[in-house]
Parts: structure tokens; C-alpha cells; sequence
């Protein structure tokens, strides 16, 4: 069972077995909440800790290239924010030990100013993530998973491929990977200038839900599916145990 279509080839080719697109399970267990949004924009955090050494992971680029890629990126989506008069929301990690660091990490970058927020999920509870997604006009962020069931729950969904690069990051660290879509299309984006970012995020967020709806429903395939209760996943377990 995987997350799409693209996915279900890789491991088809390595199994040989058959393979099932059904999603995220747990996005699958929480129903989508339907009701007024609640957040301007939200902004799914992917802070990591550096350790002291900033050990060098791909080639010459470390971690802290990764952060700093985050940091300009959030820069340029609160300057939008604060442009066109929207509330940034920052969803923050969900592990305990990383909060406080995280905290940290946005309060140098944005101050302890009145119009963006952090928004904590509650410790043991998976469905609150997703409950916060659903209230939110639009969902930013660069490569969590969060964001990708984000989309496959018809949340409108931008997607930021903005992380430091270089041959081997190309091939195999994308957005939609393994699928390799432009550089640029509908919802994302693989530029990290202000002008290119307040673009999309109009566009986006002034989008009605019905070509929005027809955006997701073309590309679900080939990022994130949404299967209510899991329905596939028990059907065919019910079919493997009648045998």
C-alpha cells in the first residue's frame, strides 16, 4: 500500500508483488472537517536541529544550506503576508524535543511581531495535524509528507522545491519524486525570489475551489491519494483472509 501511483511503480519493480495507491493511512482515519478556515496561511515547518559539526550530506551541501533555504523562504512568504494583510501560521514539529529549538530557530528570522503565529499540535494526537490542515485557506511548505496529505485531502496546496541542489539532489530529491514534473506548474514553485513566490500564492489563494478541485483531482495520481476510512486497505485484507 503507497502513497501514488508513481510510488506503487518503484515498488512493483523491486517486489514484483501487486501494489495498492490508498494514501496516507493515517490521513485516511481523519475525516475531512469541512467548515470556515481559520488560518490565512499556514506554513508546515521542516526545522531539523543541526549538530555542532554541520556534517556535509550531499556533496559540499550540509544541513544548515538546508535552513537557510527555509529561512528565505519563510522571509519571502511573511513579507507576502504582511503585504496583503494575512496572518502567517507556522505548524510546528510534533516532537517534543525539537519544539523549543524550533521556536527559536522562526523567532530570529521573523521577531516576536502580532501578525504570524505558531500553532502546536497536541502531543499523542496524529488527527490534529490534519484537522489543523483543513482549516487553513492555503498550505505552504517545502517537502513534508504533512504537506503532500495536505494536498491528497483537497486542501489548497503549495508546494516550494526550493532546497539547495546539485546533480545527485536533482535526480533523486524532488518535488513528486520519483515523478519529474517542470520546474514550475500550477501550485509549485522551484525559485526562492519574492516576486515568483507572491505570483503563485495569489494565484492560489484568489483560485475558487472548483478549478481548484479540477487541479487536484489531475494530479492526486501522482502525489497523494485520500481514501475515506481506509476502505481499499480493508477490502483487500477481508479478500486475502476469505482465501
Amino acid at each position: 500500500f503507497c502513497h501514488n501511483i508513481e510510488i506503487k511503480k518503484k515498488y512493483e519493480e523491486l517486489l514484483g508483488s501487486k501494489v495498492f495507491c490508498t494514501g496516507s493511512f493515517l490521513s485516511n482515519n481523519c475525516p475531512i472537517i469541512k467548515s470556515k478556515k481559520k488560518y490565512d496561511i499556514l506554513y508546515i515547518s521542516t526545522f531539523r536541529k543541526v549538530d555542532k559539526d554541520n556534517l556535509i550530506r550531499n556533496g559540499k551541501i550540509t544541513l544548515n544550506d538546508y535552513l537557510d533555504a527555509e529561512k528565505n523562504l519563510v522571509k519571502n512568504i511573511y513579507e507576502f503576508s504582511k503585504k496583503y494583510k494575512k496572518k502567517l501560521s507556522i505548524l510546528c514539529t510534533i516532537k517534543v524535543d525539537l519544539k523549543s529549538h524550533e521556536k527559536e530557530f522562526f523567532y530570529k528570522i521573523l521577531g516576536k511581531n502580532k501578525n504570524w503565529e505558531f500553532i502546536d499540535r497536541k502531543p499523542g494526537d496524529y488527527k490534529s495535524g490534519y484537522k489543523i490542515l483543513d482549516q487553513a485557506n492555503v498550505v505552504t511548505g517545502i517537502d513534508s509528507t504533512l504537506l503532500y496529505e495536505s494536498f491528497g485531502r483537497g486542501n489548497k496546496t503549495i508546494f516550494f522545491d526550493i532546497r539547495p541542489s546539485n546533480k545527485n539532489l536533482d535526480a533523486t530529491r524532488h518535488f513528486a519524486w520519483p515523478k519529474k514534473f517542470p520546474k514550475s506548474g500550477p501550485f509549485w514553485i522551484s525559485s526562492n525570489k519574492f516576486n515568483k513566490i507572491e505570483n503563485i500564492l495569489k494565484k492560489n489563494i484568489n483560485l475558487n475551489n472548483n478549478k481548484w478541485k479540477k487541479i487536484k483531482k489531475k494530479y492526486a495520481d501522482s502525489l497523494m491519494q485520500y481514501d475515506k476510512n481506509n476502505k481499499t486497505f480493508y477490502r483487500v485484507v477481508k479478500n486475502c483472509l476469505k482465501v
